[in-house]
């Protein structure tokens, strides 16, 4: 899909918060990093959220990919500012975010040689994982 540059306003509610932002882009990716960046000085803001909007008929649909994204546009047609709602959804409190920090408990070796091996490389992993982590969840939630 070729992207066209033209200013779309968009209301965010989100907690006790509304927020109005207007971006050039109609890339579902673009809102969601312009979202993290708006809540995540709150540490609010995470990739789990449900965000929604309310289409024609009424009913508040959700949005998770650009497939869905695209789709609102073509329903909302000229409403300006589209509404788009944020919310916590059913799991709230038991997101991966939520979840406590991974432990090594134990480590089972052959022999003493294998363990300084294999002990270096869970301390590359230990720095490693959450810098990939954090890439893929930005501002590490």
């Amino acid at each position: 899909m070729q992207e066209t540059n033209h200013e779309n306003a968009f209301k965010i509610y989100f907690k006790d918060s509304i927020r109005r932002i207007t971006l050039n882009s109609k890339r579902f990716e673009n809102v969601v990093t312009q979202m993290n960046k708006l809540y995540n000085e709150d540490g609010l803001y995470h990739p789990e959220l449900k965000i929604q909007y309310v289409d024609e008929e009424g009913d508040k649909v959700t949005v998770s990919s650009q497939v869905e994204w695209d789709e609102m546009f073509a329903g909302v047609g000229d409403s300006r500012p589209i509404k788009l709602y944020v919310t916590e959804g059913a799991l709230a409190g038991k997101y991966f975010k939520d979840g406590p920090a991974p432990v090594v408990k134990e480590l089972y070796v052959k022999d003493s040689t294998e363990t300084k091996t294999i002990v270096e490389d869970v301390k590359k992993l230990s720095v490693a994982a959450p810098r990939s982590l954090g890439r893929i969840f930005p501002g590490g939630k």
